[in-house]
């Protein structure tokens, strides 16, 4: 049996993706140059599109986008509520770093399990 480090990975993976989501919510509301603070630039933000799949009737239709105005209002609605949805954002993405750390540490467990039989049928 082949043995491999890829939660580990995954899970170190996980780790630097949220230090880097988190080193760029701490940008928010810190001094930039001259008197500017630095903060969410709507302009610059895309609106978001969303998709209901499902069908009415056999062969028919079975994704429905968002219509614009709807998505205009999403970003909108995302913009005033930023902090409390980043927050809950993070927490989410959290909950998955501390799924692969399960996922890392029972590989972990195989591989020290593998080491000491195999320590064990080379002493003997």
């Amino acid at each position: 049996m082949p043995l491999s480090l890829s939660n580990f990975a995954a899970w170190q993976q996980k780790c630097a993706e949220l230090a880097n989501v988190r080193q760029w919510l701490d940008h928010i509301g810190k001094r930039g140059r001259e008197s500017d603070i630095l903060n969410l630039s709507p302009g610059h933000c895309s609106p978001p599109k969303f998709t209901l799949s499902g069908q009415y009737t056999t062969g028919g239709q079975n994704y429905w986008e968002s219509p614009n105005t709807f998505d205009v209002a999403m970003k909108a609605v995302i913009i005033r509520r930023f902090k409390e949805l980043s927050e809950e954002a993070v927490a989410l993405i959290e909950k998955e770093v501390a799924a692969y750390l399960v996922a890392a540490e029972s590989e972990m467990d195989a591989v020290q399990t593998a080491l000491t039989e195999a320590k064990s049928l080379s002493a003997a």
